[in-house]
């Protein structure tokens, strides 16, 4: 849920192109032309600043929400693990790693965000004030390069996203790798038949 955030990347910029056709094996190639608005005042550069401005904030936005994709998934996989182990030390490491990661998942994404609704009771967070600076960027003429304002914004809040994802990678870099070898040594079992209560 984002509000008035968009994930839309940028128009082709005027050129020639080539589109590919592959059914069944049959192999169709044609070539195609992008033609620059006629009442277009924006020079070649400056509709290739404005696509590339564009390109670096989806990708911002990829990286940051894959992130938020691994951390959901290693979350679930910590706890299903932890649920059916006794082991205090490796609970608690476990849900010191968690800590981290809730820390980073919040900060780039407003995790109460259930309806399109509740940005309006929660405050937006990291992605959104991206993906809201790329809808602000893609409204009227964009044949134009991005203002000042706009390249200092999204450089302020890429950096910001930057240390929540460097925050990230010492997770899977050291914390992850730490999580696994203290299970390995402790030698635990995997597959564990809850007995009936």
């Amino acid at each position: 849920v984002l509000w008035w955030g968009s994930l839309k990347g940028p128009k082709a910029i005027p050129g020639n192109y080539i589109v590919a056709l592959d059914v069944n094996g049959i192999n169709i190639n044609r070539n195609f032309k992008v033609l620059q608005r006629p009442d277009s005042e924006g020079s070649q550069e400056d509709i290739m600043a404005q696509f590339e401005f564009t390109q670096e904030v989806i990708s911002k936005l990829d990286e940051a929400h894959q992130a938020i994709i691994d951390i959901r998934s290693l979350r679930k996989q910590m706890t299903s693990y932890t649920d059916k182990i006794k082991n205090e030390e490796i609970k608690a490491y476990a849900g010191e790693i968690d800590s981290v990661m809730t820390k980073v998942e919040k900060a780039l994404y407003q995790t109460q965000n259930k309806s399109g609704q509740d940005p309006l009771n929660f405050p937006i967070r990291l992605t959104n004030k991206l993906a809201h600076l790329n809808s602000l960027s893609q409204m009227g003429n964009t044949d134009f390069p991005p203002t000042d304002a706009a390249l200092k914004v999204k450089e302020e809040i890429a950096e910001l996203i930057d240390v929540e994802l460097e925050e990230w990678t010492i997770i899977k870099t050291k914390m992850l790798p730490d999580l696994n070898k203290m299970i390995r040594d402790k030698a635990l079992d995997v597959i564990i038949l809850e007995e009936n209560k």
